[in-house]
């Protein structure tokens, strides 16, 4: 999923639901800070697939917790509930940031925080 090797530490899940995949989520160590990243398989789902994101976003953010973290940041992506969802599960808009893309690219992207 990542395209390359990952040289960071990260706690990946998955989310299915009769046997296929809805999303894939996890916490990142990288850039001296922790990072909470979800991987939509199919936006097209049922509004289930909306709660079942934000009760995983919210038990990963514990697991951020258990481990010493005090500040979670995600990384919005272009999906147009995704700011709804963000503010759900208790993250704040901090700005925007330049953020380098999988192929080489640059582009800016909302920053969130939680705690």
């Amino acid at each position: 999923m990542a395209g390359g090797p990952v040289d960071y530490p990260v706690h990946a899940f998955a989310a299915v639901e009769a046997d296929e995949p809805l999303a894939y989520y996890g916490l990142a160590w990288r850039f001296g800070r922790c990072d909470l990243w979800l991987s939509v398989v199919d936006a097209s789902g049922s509004k289930r697939c909306a709660i079942r994101v934000v009760r995983e976003a919210r038990r990963m953010l514990k697991v951020a917790m258990a481990l010493g973290e005090a500040r979670v940041f995600c990384i919005r992506d272009e999906y147009p509930n995704s700011r709804k969802l963000l503010g759900a599960v208790g993250f704040r808009y901090l700005g925007d940031v330049a953020v380098t893309m999988d192929d080489g690219s640059e582009a800016v992207k909302e920053e969130w925080v939680y705690g």
